[in-house]
């Protein structure tokens, strides 16, 4: 489903041709980005366990810029320049076009037993914790302490789709964007509150922000107690 199907599904959802829906395309647009921002954040399809190369270039440098993408920084751990074990496994490829720093390499491997391999070498080797401090709006990496060395670092993080095609037909996201258009539906015909349609009908905007409020709890709470987590979390 692209953007534009779900923008036609919300507003069949919504009663549309037989109703006219008073919402406006662009209102529809932020619905379905607050829908997609708080999949993203919290639903676990949302984003994918991965792992990046950051190039430290300055010792007393502290901070660095992430990719957009990147939801959450797990562990970072210290890989010096010197160390040929980490040469075959890791495959770097740089990101461009993200408006992120050029120090910032995505990493990709064979197979999930390369990762766990590599990581659980890599833990044995530098067993050593790095304090850090991920700011998730900002994007911006913080070392707590400066470091010790200049080189390569190992990041394992949870990050999300650059686009979002693959996102517009999930469930959970169609009947939330559904919802929250509903309520901006609610609030537009709040404004012209009172008058009155041909026939002497009134606008019962009331019933419709009702109506949209109970399936946003509804969504959210789902949301929360479903899919926060992984199946693969309990699986033994």
């Amino acid at each position: 489903m692209t953007r534009s199907e779900l923008k036609r599904y919300i507003l069949t959802s919504l009663g549309s041709p037989v109703i006219n829906v008073e919402v406006e395309s662009s209102q529809l647009d932020n619905c379905i980005d607050d829908a997609l921002q708080l999949f993203v954040e919290n639903h676990y399809d949302g984003s994918d366990h991965s792992y990046l190369a950051l190039s430290t270039t300055l010792s007393t440098t502290q901070v660095y810029t992430l990719p957009d993408h990147v939801q959450e920084v797990i562990k970072i751990i210290n890989i010096r320049n010197n160390v040929t074990i980490f040469d075959e496994p890791l495959l770097l490829a740089p990101v461009y076009g993200m408006g992120i720093t050029s120090n910032v390499s995505a990493v990709s491997y064979a197979n999930v037993e390369t990762i766990r391999h590599f990581q659980k070498t890599a833990e044995n080797i530098y067993n050593n914790e790095i304090l850090f401090d991920f700011n998730s709006t900002t994007k911006k990496l913080f070392f707590q302490t400066p470091l010790k060395e200049v080189g390569l670092y190992f990041l394992e993080v949870y990050l999300s789709e650059t686009e979002y095609d693959g996102y517009y037909g999930n469930r959970w996201v169609k009947q939330y964007a559904t919802a929250i258009a509903k309520k901006q539906w609610g609030n537009n015909l709040g404004k012209i509150s009172g008058a009155q349609l041909p026939g002497g009908m009134t606008i019962n905007y009331d019933r419709i922000l009702s109506e949209a409020q109970t399936e946003i709890d509804k969504l959210t709470e789902e949301l929360r107690s479903k899919y926060s987590f992984s199946p693969s979390l309990f699986v033994g």
